[in-house]
C-alpha cells in the first residue's frame, strides 16, 4: 500500500476530523527507574548537588550571624551577670543585663566597671561626674547642694554583712579627699547602701575604666524590661565648670 502524501496513515475519528498517527521510528527517549517508573531525561533533579547547596547556603547565614554578634558583643554591647545584692532593688542577684558600650555615662546611670580594689568587675549607680560636689545629710542626698529624690535606692538592710548604715551621713571630702570629683572620674554608690562596696571604700573610679551603661535586664524572662533612665527622670541643673 502507497501513501502518497505522507508515510504517515491518516485516520478517521467519529467527528470526521482527521488525525495523523505517529510514524513507527518516532520515538522518546526515556529512562526506565528502579520502581518501574518512566522519566524523561530533562525532568531528572539533582538532588545530590541541590542537597549540597542548601547546607552551604545554611552554613554561610550561621558564619555571617556569628560574625555580627562577635562584632556586637566586641564594640556595641556586653552581656553581664550581677552577683551579689549591692544595686537591689535595681538589680538582684543572678539576673542578666545589656550595658551599651557605645553610650556616654549620665549622672545616674549605673555602669559596669574594673573594680579599683579587687581583680574583678562591678555594676553601680553613678552619683557625681567631673565637678560634682556629692553630701548626704540628714539622710538624704545633695548633688550640687540640689535635692536628689532617690526613688532607686533600698535604705533597708539585705544581710547581716553591712559595710553602712543605708541612711549614714558622709561628705565627699570625708571619704574621698576631694571637695568635688576630678576630670576623668566618676563617684559611684550601690542602691543597696547598707551593703554595697563602693566610692566611700575605694573613693573615685576612672571614667575609662567604665565598660558600658546597664539599660536593659534580659533574664530572668519575668524581670525582662528597660532600666528607669533616672537622668531624664530627675533632670538636675548642670552644674558650672
Amino acid at each position: 500500500m502507497k501513501y502518497p502524501k505522507s508515510d504517515v496513515p491518516e485516520k478517521k475519528d467519529d467527528s470526521g476530523i482527521v488525525k495523523n498517527l505517529p510514524s513507527r521510528n518516532m520515538s522518546h527517549k526515556v529512562k526506565v527507574s528502579k520502581k518501574g517508573k518512566k522519566t524523561k531525561e530533562k525532568d531528572k533533579v539533582p538532588q545530590k548537588h541541590g542537597f549540597i547547596r542548601e547546607v552551604l547556603s545554611w552554613i554561610g547565614t550561621i558564619v555571617v550571624a556569628f560574625v555580627i554578634f562577635f562584632f556586637l558583643q566586641t564594640y556595641v554591647f556586653a552581656q553581664y551577670r550581677v552577683s551579689g545584692d549591692s544595686m537591689y532593688p535595681t538589680l538582684k542577684n543572678g539576673e542578666r543585663v545589656f550595658a551599651n558600650k557605645l553610650e556616654s555615662i549620665n549622672r545616674f546611670d549605673v555602669v559596669v566597671f574594673d573594680a579599683p580594689d579587687a581583680n574583678e568587675e562591678y555594676v553601680k549607680r553613678v552619683i557625681g561626674i567631673p565637678g560634682d560636689e556629692i553630701t548626704h545629710l540628714d539622710g538624704k542626698l545633695f548633688v550640687n547642694d540640689q535635692l536628689v529624690p532617690e526613688e532607686f535606692i533600698n535604705s533597708e538592710p539585705t544581710d547581716e554583712s553591712q559595710n553602712f548604715d543605708g541612711n549614714g551621713d558622709f561628705s565627699m571630702i570625708a571619704v574621698t579627699g576631694e571637695l568635688t570629683v576630678p576630670e576623668g572620674k566618676l563617684f559611684v554608690l550601690g542602691d543597696n547602701r547598707s551593703n554595697s562596696n563602693d566610692s566611700r571604700n575605694f573613693g573615685f573610679i576612672d571614667e575609662k575604666n567604665a565598660h558600658g551603661v546597664v539599660r536593659l535586664v534580659v533574664w530572668p524572662l519575668n524581670e525582662f524590661g528597660l532600666l528607669t533612665d533616672y537622668h531624664k527622670e530627675l533632670d538636675l541643673e548642670e552644674n558650672e565648670k
